[in-house]
């Protein structure tokens, strides 16, 4: 990435990307975002980067797009099941729990 090149903060981008702000922050959190920068506090994105964001998440069809997340905020592969669990063991607990059922 050139120095020059230009930068968008977090509103700015998430105004480009067609997403809200609070949306964008969650997938900087939770996984699947675009490329950005931590400036001290600052978040910033290059255009370029955004763009290719983009760009990954084209599709011609409906069967085309199954590869992709079911949910912008969704970084789990398509296909994975979603860990629910009703007592109150761990994430990392249910996953290695999940991940144990699944080599058995």
């Amino acid at each position: 990435m050139a120095i020059t090149e230009e930068k968008l903060n977090a509103r700015e981008a998430a105004r480009y990307l067609g997403l809200a702000q609070a949306t964008l922050a969650k997938m900087r959190c939770w996984g699947g975002s675009p490329t950005f920068m931590r400036l001290g506090r600052k978040i910033v994105y290059a255009r370029a980067d955004l763009d290719s964001w983009l760009n990954a998440r084209r599709a011609t069809s409906t069967s085309d797009a199954d590869r992709l997340p079911p949910r912008l905020t969704d970084p789990r592969p398509v296909g994975t099941a979603l860990i629910r669990s009703t007592s109150d063991e761990s994430l990392h607990t249910r996953i290695a729990r999940v991940a144990g059922e699944r080599t058995r």
